[in-house]
């Protein structure tokens, strides 16, 4: 008898056990939350427009551009200055931190306008819309600007890019734009066509290293290198995924969801992580901890867009270290993600609500808004943790932390 009973005793212990080392939501529970009664209003003329967690450590300015949603948001560490471009009419614009408008310029080519930014100039890239139909013979444009709006340069290109999507596209360390035409790449400085790559591919992503390299994937997922002479050095047949430069340049990360390689840039031959500097440049193009540690959705449908619930850290081996769920009923789908310097992840809902986490996956502040009838909401990290968002009831506002 007293066998028995110890034998149940020992099963149970080893269940509980199993439980513990089995169950990865576990790790979900232990996420700290902050409280719903730390909660602050936002208030716009007087009316409540959302309200925000985390007010103890965070603040908001909110409405920091006129009415309409706000798209390719860029914040300026050197010049404390907020860029975007109106997603109704095409103005490009730059704010300063208290919402006072610095300059802006509206585009006069009929088009779609996507706006790229770097600490020193401004690139606003037109494309004819394929649903334009009556002017679909007109030829993409690219612009220059400084960062007070004056007027770099403007290129216009050969022959229109009409298209569904923008072409692949690029700015160097120097600022040489290297863009997909019709039979090439061409990289443009000053206003001018200075390097060429004739070719017939299909390109789908582009970028460049210091030492003038291009490396470039086309739509068959073949991943090729070419020196500044215009040699191809090597290709690789590499899948589906993203692709982004480490800090050191001697590797490129390759992720497809929850999948991690890596790649030799010298040789183009998939290597062993452990050995590598794990820092990655951007923050928006494949947000990340710092420690070689990813943040992604939970899971992608079958177009590769978000879905299931919240947000998980993953590290390079697949293991999901960490699973955050939204727990505002009828939000669950993460839309932009960014990451600052420091590890902190930022990422918005299908409502336009706004989160942030730090490495762990605690609760650093939320805005509530539950946006309706949006699907996409950009925001912007900086690499000190300045946060730029958008959504339809707050407009532009920015996020930081109270001093």
């Amino acid at each position: 008898m007293m066998k028995r009973a110890f034998s149940g005793y020992k099963i149970i212990t080893i269940c509980i056990l199993l439980m513990f080392i089995a169950i990865p939501a576990v790790f979900a529970a232990s996420l700290k939350q902050l409280p719903s009664d730390q909660s602050k209003p936002i208030t716009i003329d007087g009316i409540v427009q959302a309200q925000m967690r985390g007010s103890d450590h965070f603040q908001v300015k909110a409405q920091l551009a006129p009415d309409g949603l706000t798209r390719d948001i860029y914040y300026s560490d050197k010049n404390k200055l907020i860029y975007g471009v109106n997603d109704y009419t095409d103005e490009v614009f730059a704010y300063d931190e208290d919402g006072e408008q610095a300059w802006s310029y509206t585009i006069e080519e009929r088009g779609y306008a996507r706006m790229l930014a770097t600490e020193n100039a401004i690139y606003v890239f037109v494309i004819t819309s394929i649903f334009f139909e009556d002017v679909n013979d007109i030829p993409a444009v690219l612009y220059s600007f400084k960062p007070d709006g004056t007027i770099n340069w403007k290129y216009t290109f050969a022959e229109p890019h009409q298209d569904y999507d923008f072409p692949a596209i690029h700015i160097d360390s120097k600022g040489m734009v290297y863009v997909q035409t019709k039979n090439s790449i061409a990289g443009i400085k000053d206003g001018k066509v200075v390097w060429e790559y004739k070719n017939n591919f299909n390109i789908y992503d582009l970028f460049s290293d210091s030492k003038g390299n291009l490396f470039f994937e086309t739509n068959d997922y073949v991943l090729y290198k070419i020196d500044a002479q215009k040699k191809i050095q090597w290709k690789k047949s590499i899948g589906e995924g993203r692709l982004a430069l480490l800090s050191d340049e001697r590797y490129i990360i390759h992720t497809n969801h929850l999948k991690t390689a890596y790649i030799d840039t010298k040789t183009g031959k998939t290597v062993s992580s452990s050995a590598i500097q794990t820092k990655i440049y951007d923050g928006k193009l494949m947000p990340n901890d710092g420690k070689g540690n990813r943040y992604e959705p939970e899971k992608l449908d079958p177009y590769k867009m978000p879905s299931g619930n919240g947000l998980v850290k993953v590290d390079e081996s697949g293991k999901i270290l960490w699973h955050y769920k939204i727990r505002f009923s009828g939000y669950s789908a993460v839309r932009s993600v960014a990451s600052d310097q420091y590890g902190n992840v930022y990422f918005n809902d299908n409502g336009g609500n706004l989160y942030s986490l730090d490495s762990n996956g605690n609760e650093r502040f939320i805005i509530i808004v539950k946006d309706k009838g949006l699907s996409y909401f950009d925001l912007y990290a900086s690499p000190k943790g300045k946060v730029i968002a958008t959504n339809s009831k707050l407009g532009l506002y920015r996020i930081e932390r109270k001093q």
